[in-house]
């Protein structure tokens, strides 16, 4: 299957882009989209959706974010709790407040979301890693 492959590769190359020319935007557009086009949003929402498989207050998972070089609430730190409302009413995550704070955990919704996320994710580097842009 794979000498298919590289020869229907060969071919079209030969062929159908001959004379298609991709710039260094064009090439890192293309690229950061195969590898699942993960914009920031995508990427906060992977993390916070890992973060809470454990309990976690909203200052947990900004202190998470930060290490993780997330800088999307810097300097709106008030934003994460907008965001984790959000995901409170998709019942992706559940709130429960204690002793004057409140813990944020993933629910079997959110982890379903969350698996389904992370098989894209393979998936998509999989392929990204057979397929070559003729760098």
């Amino acid at each position: 299957m794979d000498e298919k492959l590289a020869s229907l590769k060969k071919a079209m190359k030969n062929t159908v882009f001959k004379d298609l020319q991709f710039t260094d935007r064009h090439r890192r557009a293309i690229s950061s989209s195969i590898n699942g086009g993960d914009s920031e949003k995508n990427k906060i929402l992977f993390a916070v959706l890992q973060l809470v498989r454990t309990e976690k207050t909203g200052m947990e998972i900004l202190t998470a974010l930060k290490s993780q070089a997330l800088f999307a609430f810097e300097g709106k730190e008030g934003m994460m709790y907008t965001f984790l409302h959000e995901l409170e009413n998709k019942r992706w995550i559940v709130g429960e407040w204690k002793a004057e704070r409140k813990y944020y955990k993933l629910t079997e919704t959110g982890a379903k979301v969350l698996g389904k996320a992370s098989d894209m994710r393979k998936e998509v580097k999989t392929f990204s890693q057979s397929w070559s842009l003729g760098e």
